[in-house]
């Protein structure tokens, strides 16, 4: 990077693109400040060219970012911004026009609007079948997309449909040691959870952590999801000891690599609080749960039903 520094103007297009890529590391590291400090600075100089599709990149990097920092509405803007230079510059059936939709439909799936989700998710998947083809690993990514925002919705049919598309797709074209394999185990033992089955559950949650650790490391936050799931699950198995093993686990590495106050932090606050709760101590579960609700109060909005769900549980435990 020195050298393109050195020898290139300081607004040469090149320039960007190396920042973006840094920028790009930083993410997949998840080193969010390093990776939006880089973004940023491509994106300043992406704003003085004409090349429209070179700065709707920097806007979904920055928008990706953003949502996985928890902030869904810097998250809306940015990638409503990249969603407007795709439809205008590429056409409303271009590869990069249907990612930037299935950007904003996480977007609305994480704030918890479903169908609105499912909206830009259809718009998104009817692309990837068209141009790639029910076989490919983006198109397996939507199939799975889908199955979370109907499993939001509690259609559970409609849910398991899609993931098993999903999981099918991708484990043909990807093998089974991939981490894309991993989200999709993870999502098998959440169908199986929601069906109180938690041997299965708990069978798919382990297959998933073994990726993740495999091919991430144990201080990742999708490795913390796994960390998370299981201890969910040996909290419904009325294992308290293990479960809050593995929730402190989750816990120690969200606080550490996504901080104090990420939505993802106060989950794990929230099941610790559980935990407690169910093991009968009252005083460390009103604890968490005061944590859980002090970052969603902050982080999300008034009607969602994570912020809802935590206050509620807080104030009765506060009553009783």
């Amino acid at each position: 990077m020195g050298i393109r520094e050195n020898t290139l103007s300081k607004d040469n297009p090149d320039i960007a693109k190396s920042y973006n890529e840094i920028g790009r590391v930083h993410f997949w590291q998840s080193n969010y400040p390093q990776a939006l400090f880089f973004f940023e600075k491509a994106l300043v100089i992406f704003k003085g060219q004409l090349d429209m599709v070179a700065k709707a990149i920097s806007y979904s990097s920055i928008g990706n970012l953003y949502i996985n920092q928890g902030d869904c509405n810097k998250a809306f803007q940015f990638h409503t911004k990249a969603l407007d230079v795709y439809e205008k510059v590429l056409g409303k059936e271009h590869l990069d026009t249907a990612s930037s939709y299935l950007d904003i439909g996480n977007v609305y799936n994480s704030q918890g609007e479903c169908s609105k989700a499912l909206e830009h998710y259809n718009k998104a998947v009817a692309i990837y079948e068209k141009v790639l083809g029910t076989e490919h690993p983006k198109t397996a990514i939507l199939y799975n997309n889908i199955a979370i925002a109907y499993y939001n919705q509690n259609d559970f049919v409609e849910a398991f449909e899609y993931h098993h598309k999903a999981l099918t797709v991708s484990e043909k074209v990807l093998g089974k040691e991939h981490p894309e394999i991993a989200i999709l185990y993870n999502h098998t033992g959440n169908m199986y959870m929601n069906r109180e089955d938690f041997i299965n559950a708990l069978a798919y949650y382990n297959e998933a952590v073994a990726i993740y650790e495999k091919v991430l490391g144990k201080e990742h936050p999708n490795t913390a999801i796994s960390y998370n799931n299981i201890g969910i699950t040996n909290n419904n198995q009325g294992d308290f000891a293990k479960a809050l093993e593995y929730q402190h686990k989750a816990l120690a590495v969200r606080e550490k690599v996504l901080g104090k106050d990420h939505p993802d932090t106060a989950t794990s606050y929230f099941n610790i609080a559980l935990v407690f709760k169910n093991r009968g101590n009252q005083a460390p579960a009103i604890e968490y749960m005061k944590k859980a609700v002090e970052v969603r109060q902050a982080r999300l909005s008034a009607d969602h039903p994570d912020r809802k769900q935590a206050e509620d549980l807080l104030r009765q435990w506060t009553a009783s």
